[in-house]
């Protein structure tokens, strides 16, 4: 889990943990999604689900099934060793986590 200090931008330090390299003078939050959709791999869950603001998984080969969470000022990453199938039903159990504690609150 990282937490962002209130000066720095929590989601250009989500986007960089997902390994993706931004200027930070050049970076707008507003281009978000367009950061995302250049990264192969990447796949949007749903955020809902995982009481969170944004939500994705990477299955590219460099990331190898990692879980990316974002809310407010903190981000969660979960990384999965190759060997371990990242089924629906595992994604199903670990998002029922985030509905029943308060992992992103202070």
């Amino acid at each position: 889990m990282i937490e962002f200090q209130e000066e720095s931008d929590p989601l250009l330090g989500y986007l960089r943990e997902m390994g993706m390299i931004i200027n930070q003078a050049q970076f707008q939050a507003n281009q978000a999604n367009s950061y995302l959709d250049q990264r192969p791999g990447l796949e949007m869950l749903d955020a809902g689900q995982w009481n969170c603001d944004r939500a994705y998984l990477d299955t590219s080969e460099q990331r190898r099934s990692s879980v990316y969470l974002l809310s407010e000022n903190r981000v969660i990453v979960f990384r999965f060793t190759p060997s371990m199938e990242l089924s629906a039903e595992l994604m199903k159990q670990l998002s029922a986590v985030f509905t029943r504690t308060d992992l992103f609150k202070s």
